[in-house]
């Protein structure tokens, strides 16, 4: 029997050039990595253990680590600015004492280049009365201010003016008023104008001197008994209502009284 070899023709699969692969791989392989990207992830595979990461994760992952970073540039910034207010400020305070202390050394300089002489008063032996703040418009007066006191004083500036006036302090009281019934205890006046009412002067009544003092409130008082100037040894007893009226304390003079006339001015 004779053996026949029949010859097959194997049919091959059609070979892709190398410039197809390529560009057949460069196409399907990003779609490939953006399918398996957006896959979810299977609660096995989870178990299992990590898997690639996706690009929404990656993403997440840097913004959380960039997080504080930006936190702290943020909050660097802010401190810059704060500082950079806090030195305006005191670069504004500065300039503001820097025309503090111009005005104070223009004033002293001013001060330095004026004269600082001043009208004062002194009696007939050179006994100061005090600085003299303006001269009687129409009598021979003047009034002065007493360092030594803090009181201002009416005088008279001649001995006709001090016979005219019945002292050589004017501004008398006309009368001096007490709520005890003989004349004792703190001493009253009215606080009317036809009374004499000035704070901070002194006010005569005979030998004796009186001033008010700011710091007492004028009240309502009633007063059994009183002095008058007419005769400043007599008290009477009589009882007198007053709606305004101020206590009176003792003042004691640091010159001789009565003043020796005539006054003196001088400037100095």
């Amino acid at each position: 029997m004779s053996n026949y070899n029949i010859s097959r023709r194997v049919q091959r699969t059609p070979r892709l050039s190398r410039r197809s692969t390529i560009l057949t791989t460069s196409v399907l392989a990003p779609v490939f990595l953006l399918t398996v990207a957006t896959m979810p992830v299977s609660a096995t595979a989870r178990r299992r253990g990590p898997v690639f990461a996706t690009v929404k994760y990656v993403q997440s992952t840097i913004n959380t680590a960039l997080a504080p970073i930006k936190s702290g540039i943020t909050g660097l910034q802010q401190n810059q600015t704060n500082q950079q207010t806090a030195i305006t400020g005191l670069q504004n305070t500065q300039a503001t004492h820097t025309q503090q202390i111009s005005d104070l050394q223009s004033q002293v300089t001013s001060l330095q280049g004026s004269s600082s002489k001043q009208l004062m008063a002194y009696d007939a032996n050179d006994n100061l009365l005090g600085l003299v703040m303006n001269n009687g418009t129409y009598s021979s007066t003047a009034s002065v201010y007493n360092p030594s006191l803090n009181e201002f004083l009416t005088i008279a500036t001649t001995d006709y003016q001090a016979n005219l006036n019945g002292g050589t302090i004017t501004n008398m009281l006309t009368g001096i008023f007490y709520q005890s019934s003989d004349c004792t205890g703190t001493p009253y006046s009215p606080t009317d104008s036809a009374n004499g009412y000035q704070t901070n002067t002194v006010l005569p009544f005979g030998t004796v001197y009186y001033t008010y003092h700011t710091s007492d409130p004028v009240t309502s008082i009633v007063t059994h008994s009183r002095i008058n100037s007419i005769a400043p040894d007599t008290c009477v007893q009589q009882t007198i209502s007053m709606n305004t009226a101020a206590p009176l304390y003792p003042v004691t003079l640091p010159f001789p009284t009565p003043i020796a006339e005539p006054v003196q001015f001088k400037y100095q």
